[in-house]
């Protein structure tokens, strides 16, 4: 005799397990979606970060050959050049996208330095330069000189400082809580033997 008709069957631990999977999915998704975002929009301005720090690494190099004191177009030319080196020159260009502006609220800024070291002490040396004029530097003599080490030799240093304020590529809504748009800031510091302090003579 057969046995009674089961009309409901029990489900098995594998479809529970299935069923529990979706759901968990379903909630961790949009979390993950949110940090993959996040990363992408972060990764955009690490871009932009690296690109302004090779910038200020290129034009300090190109300009440690020249003396700032024999050129008077000196700080006006290593300008040019950090916007030639990143910013696009034609419209055809896409492997460059950093443009500076000049806005009021959110100015960007070169600024072009040059110190003479003497006894560990730096002294700015002629003018300092800007783009916009519109920012502080954060490398005055003061930090160049609180950076040197006790056995500094007396020589000449230049910097290029460059603040870009980078807008948010993807704009995300959940991303409001940080500013937009970020303000960059990178810098380079190189040996300039043009700026030495001239030695005393000895009697």
């Amino acid at each position: 005799m057969k046995g009674p008709i089961k009309l409901f069957s029990r489900k098995t631990g594998k479809n529970k397990t299935k069923g529990q999977s979706l759901v968990e999915l379903a909630l961790t998704l949009p979390l993950l979606l949110l940090l993959l975002s996040g990363l992408v929009e972060f990764g955009f301005m690490l871009n932009y970060y690296l690109a302004l720090v090779d910038g200020s690494r290129e034009v300090a190099r190109l300009f440690s050959n020249f003396d700032p004191i024999a050129d008077s177009s000196f700080y006006a030319s290593a300008v040019d050049q950090v916007r030639v080196v990143l910013e696009p020159q034609s419209a055809s260009d896409t492997s460059r996208k950093i443009h500076f502006k000049n806005d009021i609220d959110h100015p960007d800024d070169i600024i072009i330095s040059v110190y003479s070291v003497s006894g560990g002490t730096a002294t700015l040396l002629d003018t300092q330069y800007h783009w916009s004029n519109n920012q502080v530097s954060r490398l005055d003599a003061t930090e160049v000189t609180s950076r040197l080490t006790g056995t500094a030799p007396d020589t000449g240093v230049l910097a290029v400082e460059i603040f870009y304020n980078y807008d948010q590529v993807l704009n995300l809504p959940w991303l409001e809580g940080l500013p937009n748009p970020f303000l960059l800031y990178a810098y380079t510091v190189m040996p300039l033997s043009s700026a030495e302090p001239t030695p005393t003579p000895i009697p």
